[in-house]
């Protein structure tokens, strides 16, 4: 049988990159799992866990994971990722305060120039050169290329803070600009500015809604009021247009094609006073019957009402608020609306 004697860990005790602290973990039975003596160490590069003592004691054990900073990288010379060979030789890694850098291996590439990159960024291939002096290197961006009103003139930069591309592009409004890579490819930027000519809000719809002194359009106005009274129940003119049957034809509905009829046909308002009427009354909103006009003259195109309408519509008012009285108060009712239409008030 072994010994039952703990093993002397003393503080400050070197395995490789691994320095003990003192304190010693002994071996015990989890159940029937055995887990093994462990000695609790500082790597060099700063983390601190607990590591089985065996491996510590016969040196199989010397970083405290695959990726240490100080860890020796496997070198075979000859070894090809990518364009890249190794030659055999690297760099190891240190610490600079808090910061860590990594080991570097020192390659080929296949246009002669020698660098060092890191193993995990050789085995992803993330790079596909050495450098952008390498005869393998691809601009990100060639002259030429258009993105709207803007096209690219070839020279190019990397901003160090943004990690993004910076493309010189030439506007069609004459403007030298700078621009992100990204933003040209996804076609979020089109111009050189918000106050150049040829400018798109990237939130822009149709772009009717204003005018060229930048307010709302007359026409646009228009034609909402117009949808409005002719399809939304809750508007309070419903009853009088689309309530009593009076449309919008198909062709008119659509914004764009409505502001060209009345550009062409009909005409811009040349006064605030004028708003849009129909000839006949008794016709929709369609074309041929659409012109702009005062509140007088609409008011002399309106449709007659016989005396008797106008008596039973405010009875009826009445009525309703005689019912929520009455509700209010818990009295019984009769259909008094029935009493109305069936002679209560008569001519």
């Amino acid at each position: 049988m072994g010994s039952n004697k703990l093993p002397i860990i003393i503080p400050g005790t070197r395995y490789g990159n691994l320095v003990t602290t003192g304190l010693f973990i002994p071996e015990k039975m989890d159940g029937i799992k055995r887990i093994r003596s462990m000695a609790q160490c500082k790597c060099d590069c700063g983390v601190i866990l607990n590591k089985e003592y065996t491996p510590l004691k016969i040196g199989r054990t010397k970083n405290c994971s695959n990726q240490c900073i100080f860890k020796k990288p496997k070198i075979i010379p000859g070894t090809r990722f990518g364009v890249f060979e190794l030659t055999g030789t690297y760099v190891p890694g240190y610490k600079v305060g808090k910061q860590k850098i990594h080991a570097k291996l020192e390659c080929k590439c296949d246009c002669g120039i020698i660098s060092y990159k890191q193993l995990i960024h050789l085995k992803t291939i993330k790079y596909t050169h050495c450098c952008n002096e390498c005869i393998l290197y691809e601009p990100p961006i060639t002259p030429g290329v258009a993105f709207g009103n803007l096209v690219t003139t070839g020279v190019y930069k990397f901003h160090q803070v943004l990690k993004k591309c910076i493309v010189e592009c030439k506007c069609s409004c004459g403007s030298i600009t700078n621009k992100q890579l990204n933003n040209l490819k996804s076609g979020v930027i089109k111009s050189c500015g918000t106050s150049c000519p040829y400018f798109v809000s990237p939130n822009k719809t149709h772009g009717l809604s204003r005018g060229k002194d930048g307010k709302t359009s007359k026409v646009y106005k228009a034609h909402h009021a117009m949808m409005q009274r002719c399809y939304d129940p809750k508007h309070h003119a419903y009853e009088n247009y689309g309530g009593r049957g009076i449309l919008v034809s198909p062709e008119l509905q659509d914004l764009k094609n409505f502001c060209e009829y009345i550009c062409e046909y009909v005409g811009e308002p040349g006064s605030a006073e004028l708003s849009l009427d129909r000839i006949d009354n008794e016709r929709g909103y369609e074309k041929g019957n659409l012109r702009w006009a005062t509140a007088s003259v609409q008011l002399n195109n309106r449709r007659t009402v016989t005396s008797k309408e106008l008596i039973i519509k405010n009875m009826k008012k009445q009525v309703d608020y005689l019912k929520q009285l009455l509700l209010d108060n818990n009295i019984e009712f009769y259909d008094l609306d029935n009493s109305i239409d069936q002679g209560f008030c008569r001519t």
